[in-house]
């Protein structure tokens, strides 16, 4: 096993690669083979990918799989696909590299703390504190009060006066 494939799972970047590889199906089921062995992912190009790769050849869409920094991706996962193919012998070319950038969900984190009991008489209000402190619905800090959190996506639209009935009430009393 190579350092490589050990840590297959462990990985933080992804670059996609468009190989092209003569079109044969011995050759085609060696590339992949060879590929699978080193924890890519590979798929057969698809007809929009596959008019960028020449004539009598097949393209495959690798998956390389990397572990470091963004800046030499896209070159460290070419390097790995070429090494391979010259230390096997294998009739391989890349044609295109693409770092994948997933989509990130903006997403805004809300405390929600309770309000000091306001209603009653003052011994009332001191036992309901009281309970609270002692059944964990308050901090250890008493002036903090619940550290209950929730997290919305991005476009959620804000608390207030003008939210539709159905998503809840406001969190102030606004």
């Amino acid at each position: 096993m190579t350092r490589e494939t050990i840590g297959a799972a462990d990985f933080n970047r992804r670059v996609r690669l468009l190989v092209e590889v003569p079109d044969h199906p011995d050759e085609l089921a060696l590339a992949e083979e060879l590929l699978v062995a080193e924890g890519c992912v590979v798929r057969a190009a698809t007809a929009h990918e596959a008019a960028r790769v020449g004539q009598r050849r097949a393209g495959l869409v690798v998956e390389v799989r990397l572990r470091g920094a963004r800046r030499g991706a896209r070159r460290a996962a070419v390097h790995r696909v070429e090494r391979l193919a010259e230390r096997r012998s294998l009739a391989l070319w890349v044609r295109e590299s693409t770092l994948c950038t997933p989509p990130r969900e903006r997403r805004t984190r809300y405390h929600v703390r309770l309000a000091p009991p306001t209603e009653g008489s003052p011994v009332a209000r001191r036992v309901l504190g009281l309970a609270r402190y002692l059944t964990g619905d308050a901090a250890a800090d008493p002036l903090a009060g619940s550290a209950e959190a929730c997290r919305l996506s991005g476009d959620t639209p804000p608390l207030g006066r003008d939210m539709p009935a159905d998503r809840g009430r406001p969190l102030s009393g606004g």
